[in-house]
């Protein structure tokens, strides 16, 4: 199991991971980057941290396809509380990249190895 942490896309994850069983990677959207700054009224400052020290998710998914992952795991998602942003929405947005079991993790989320 390897598990990324708050991180840029960093291309050399994927060999770090390499025919691991599960990677969990954080993921952002970024159709809510921007809704979420509008709420928190931190503008640009929040902006500006966000996209430098977190992966959209399909970039999350390249990792995952580059590194020839079992499955992945989305978790530390960002927006989290966004409510025009769903499970639909994280599945499409890694599907550009990735093709392989996957889990968008919640609160409580089990994830069990065979």
């Amino acid at each position: 199991v390897v598990f990324s942490a708050d991180t840029a896309f960093f291309p050399p994850l994927a060999d770090f991971a390499e025919g691991s069983d599960i990677l969990v990677h954080e993921a952002m959207l970024e159709e809510g980057i921007e809704r979420l700054v509008a709420r928190t009224g931190n503008g640009a400052r929040l902006r500006e941290h966000l996209l430098a020290s977190h992966s959209f998710a399909e970039e999350a998914g390249r990792i995952a396809s580059d590194g020839g992952v079992k499955r992945l795991v989305l978790n530390h998602l960002i927006p989290a509380d966004d409510p025009q942003i769903g499970e639909t929405d994280w599945t499409a947005a890694v599907r550009k990249t990735w093709a392989g079991d996957l889990t968008i993790a919640r609160d409580g989320l089990v994830v069990e190895l065979a």
